[in-house]
């Protein structure tokens, strides 16, 4: 997909998220699965519905996909993934709401 003055986007933005915003805004997506801070601002500004890995992840565990959800993020900050401590509580006390225990 090429560029025009229209779609530009900040040097910033590695191409690979500068294509899935442009591809997402030519399909109309329902969802756009990216993590990147600048690519989810980027994409909230252009009035994309989005979604990161964490969003998948607690959307698999609310419909029952994942036996171990807090060790699924165990495993998934052990690969390298940074989750803000603030947002891992949130995340584990929904799961312990979703679970039925508090």
């Amino acid at each position: 997909m090429r560029e025009t003055h229209a779609t530009a986007f900040p040097v910033t933005l590695h191409r690979g998220e500068r294509e899935a915003i442009l591809l997402a805004e030519t399909l109309r997506s329902d969802v756009l699965l990216i993590d990147e801070q600048i690519g989810r601002t980027i994409a909230l500004s252009r009035n994309l519905p989005l979604s990161g890995t964490l969003g998948v992840l607690e959307r698999a565990d609310t419909i029952g996909l994942i036996a171990n959800f807090p060790e699924v993020l165990k495993q998934l900050k052990a690969s390298g993934f940074f989750i803000a401590e603030s947002l891992e509580r949130q995340l584990l006390q929904r799961n312990r709401v979703r679970r039925g225990a508090k």
